[in-house]
C-alpha cells in the first residue's frame, strides 16, 4: 500500500504539470480533452488519500475535509470544460494553476513544501 505522503507528492507533481493549460491552450478542444483526462487521472489519487486518511491518527478532521474539497475542485473543473459556462477558460485556467498547493498539506513533515490544510486552501484560494 502506497502512502499518503507519496501519494500527495505524485499528485503534487501532476498538479504542477497542470499550468500549461493557460487561456490560449484552452481555445482547442484536444487540449480541453487532455486536461479534462489528466483531472480524470488525479481523481482516484484523491480517493486514495480519502481513504487511507480516515484511519490514520496522524492527519486530522482539517485533511479530510481538505481532500474532499480537493476531489470537488476536480469535479467542478472538469464540469467546467465539459459545459463552457462563460468566462470558463478564465476559471479553469485559476483552477488549475492554484491546484499544486492543496497536495502539500499531505506532504510529510520534514519537506520543505509541507503546509496546513489551512494555509493550502488559502494559497489555493488567492489563485482564485
Amino acid at each position: 500500500i502506497i502512502g499518503i505522503a507519496k501519494i500527495a507528492e505524485e499528485l503534487y507533481n501532476n498538479s504542477i504539470q497542470l499550468k500549461k493549460y493557460n487561456c490560449n491552450k484552452l481555445l482547442f478542444k484536444n487540449n480541453r480533452i487532455s486536461l479534462e483526462k489528466e483531472l480524470y487521472e488525479m481523481q482516484p489519487q484523491i480517493n486514495e488519500i480519502i481513504c487511507l486518511l480516515k484511519n490514520n491518527p496522524d492527519y486530522s478532521n482539517e485533511h479530510i475535509k481538505l481532500a474532499i474539497f480537493m476531489s470537488n475542485q476536480i469535479t467542478e473543473c472538469i464540469s467546467l470544460l465539459n459545459t463552457k459556462e462563460k468566462n470558463y477558460r478564465n476559471t479553469v485556467k485559476k483552477y488549475v494553476f492554484g491546484f499544486h498547493n492543496l497536495p502539500r498539506a499531505f506532504l510529510p513533515l520534514s519537506n520543505s513544501m509541507c503546509i496546513s490544510p489551512d494555509e493550502a486552501i488559502k494559497y489555493y484560494k488567492s489563485y482564485l
